[in-house]
Order: structure tokens, then C-alpha cells, then sequence
């Protein structure tokens, strides 16, 4: 298998420090990756690494900052040799409850989006562009 590599891990992210829940989710993020990247670990980036966390309210999400950790280690070792090589992170959070845009969705973002349930959609690919725009 080769890059861009997309995924969804069911439920709400959780960080490795938050209890069973997060040993829970943890396990499903491990098995969700394993099931879809098939490939050799890439060696060489650099890497762009894209997570957003679709949620429901009342369904508490961690704050931004700490649902890259848990992935990227996850990531780390199987499809990429070390994060050190992810050159660039956009994580965000988006409320299911609210009206927000889609721009461009694949079709497992589509068919994520049409189901009931939180979820954190995870895209890893080669970054082909390395400016800095502000």
C-alpha cells in the first residue's frame, strides 16, 4: 500500500491518559490502522498528517492539542519510521450538530458523515508542499 493513507476510528478520540475509555478507543485507532495500511514502513518523509474529530455534543472531545498524540504514535513505527518526519499537523474538531462545509470529501468521509456516530477521520500522505503561508 502507498500514500495517502486515509482512515475512521469510531467514537470520540481520547487521549492515552484518559482511563479505560481511552485504553478502548487506543486498541480500536491500533486495529483501524493495522487493518487498513498494509504497506512497509515508509523510512523517508516528509509527512503531512491531517485528523479532524466529528463529535456530538454531550459527547465531551479532548481539547485539539491532545487528539494528535495518541495517532501519531500509533502511526509511528508501522506506516512511518518516526514522527520526527511529519513536517506538517492540521488537527481540528467539528460539532455534528452544527452547519459546517465539507470541501472535496472522499467517499469513507461521505459514507462517515452519514452515519450517527462520532468519529475521527485521519489522512497521511506525502507533503508535496513545503511553503509557509500565512
Amino acid at each position: 500500500m502507498t500514500l495517502p493513507l486515509e482512515f475512521v476510528v469510531k467514537g470520540t478520540a481520547r487521549s492515552q491518559r484518559s482511563s479505560r475509555s481511552g485504553d478502548r478507543w487506543q486498541r480500536q485507532l491500533n486495529q483501524v490502522v493495522q487493518e487498513n495500511w498494509q504497506g512497509q514502513t515508509i523510512t523517508s518523509g516528509p509527512f503531512k498528517v491531517t485528523i479532524t474529530c466529528f463529535h456530538y455534543p454531550g459527547k465531551a472531545a479532548p481539547d485539539v492539542d491532545n487528539i494528535p498524540k495518541p495517532i501519531l504514535d500509533t502511526l509511528s513505527g508501522l506506516v512511518y519510521g518516526d514522527d520526527q518526519h511529519v513536517t506538517d499537523l492540521v488537527c481540528r474538531k467539528r460539532d455534528l450538530s452544527i452547519n459546517f462545509a465539507v470541501l472535496n470529501p472522499s467517499a469513507l468521509l461521505i459514507a462517515a458523515l452519514g452515519e450517527s456516530e462520532s468519529f475521527v477521520h485521519v489522512i497521511v500522505e506525502f507533503n508535496q508542499h513545503l511553503e509557509v503561508e500565512f
